[in-house]
């Protein structure tokens, strides 16, 4: 069964384009396109709707020892209205999923990709032990998610949510925004500044309604998940599926500052054998040196001197730098920022270069 959003009408109303996204339809791109959809949010300010990620509420008086003991990153030492990244982990190490997890007075929001969401459910109920006081439930549609993004999004908000300015990044509170209650975070995936809102389902479109009149002045428009996706990679930040697999594990990832070591979950074991022994290969950003005519693209063989040293994870057009970017897995003595590699992008060798992410221009 496809799930649609409860603005779905607000996004047929504006022109996008629906497409399947984890079995929700979802606006891919609007009239405008997505390179210009990316360029308005680095520039200005646009709105996405991303209310396809999962919500898992876990509740209970052993709720944070429960979480705490499953996820490898630190969730005890979370305070009150914090949102923390983490993980969760097959045995082997690999990675189930990447998550944020909200700290709120009643327990905790889990919020999973959503491709994953049954499976972090099922993983956090498999660790509930018969004597522990935890409940945890499936909220996909009790809250909608909108993300308001880019360098011109306080001067969206603030007029109309002045308390919203004391946000510090992760934090999220309760807040009522023109007389509508939820959640206000101060989170995001596509390194502007962004506010993540979750009202209740059924509000969601005067939520959105709301924002983008509040924007008018400042530019504001509708941005789909295909430029999500690119001012993420610019970023450098991980998708699961691509970055991240159960057959890859977070030290290869670059997301070693997840774990706190000094504690026992999942994985533990095999994690600091890698630990001990060193990783094989590293998560490198790869710059092209020519502009739009060849794009690198996930699946795409990275070479060294004629010889395949890994392939392309993540790869695609660079708007703001007006080049193709990449990110891959290549061997840990390939991987200095500078070293020069080939990626073959139909037939043709790409020249490209080791960056540290985020993209940026020289």
């Amino acid at each position: 069964m496809t799930r649609e959003s409860p603005l779905r009408a607000e996004h047929l109303a504006a022109g996008a384009r629906l497409v399947d996204f984890a079995g929700w339809n979802m606006p891919l791109v609007y009239g405008t396109g997505t390179v210009a959809e990316h360029n308005n949010v680095r520039q200005s300010v646009g709105l996405f709707d991303v209310t396809h990620l999962g919500k898992v509420t876990v509740e209970g008086a052993d709720a944070e020892a429960l979480l705490d003991r499953l996820l490898p990153g630190k969730v005890a030492k979370l305070r009150p209205w914090r949102a923390g990244y983490n993980l969760v982990l097959t045995p082997d190490g690999g990675v189930v999923d990447d998550i944020f997890v909200y700290k709120r007075d009643e327990g905790f929001l889990v919020v999973p990709n959503a491709s994953n969401t049954d499976a972090v459910i099922q993983f956090l109920q498999a660790g509930v032990r018969a004597d522990e006081d935890v409940t945890i439930v499936d909220a996909r549609g009790r809250w909608g998610i909108l993300a308001l993004t880019g360098p011109r999004a306080r001067e969206v908000l603030f007029p109309i949510h002045p308390e919203a300015a004391s946000l510090k990044m992760h934090d999220f509170r309760t807040m009522s925004l023109e007389g509508i209650d939820l959640i206000v975070a101060r989170t995001g995936y596509t390194g502007e500044v962004t506010y993540e809102f979750l009202p209740e389902w059924d509000r969601s479109p005067e939520v959105w309604k709301l924002l983008l009149e509040a924007g008018r002045s400042c530019g504001i428009k509708p941005a789909g998940l295909g430029a999500r996706d690119t001012l993420r990679l610019e970023m450098g930040y991980p998708l699961h599926g691509h970055e991240l697999s159960v057959d890859i594990n977070p030290l290869e990832a670059g997301l070693g500052w997840v774990i706190d070591w000094d504690k026992d979950f999942p994985g533990k074991g095999a994690l600091e054998n890698v630990h001990s022994a060193g990783v094989s290969r590293k998560l490198v950003g790869l710059l092209a040196a020519e502009g739009r005519g060849r794009v690198p693209r996930m699946g795409h063989q990275v070479f060294f001197e004629d010889r395949p040293v890994g392939q392309v994870t993540s790869g695609n057009f660079s708007p703001t730098l007006g080049a193709g970017i990449a990110l891959a897995f290549v061997p840990l003595e390939l991987s200095e920022v500078g070293t020069r590699l080939e990626i073959d992008v139909r037939g043709k060798r790409l020249p490209v270069q080791v960056v540290k992410p985020p993209f940026k221009a020289s």
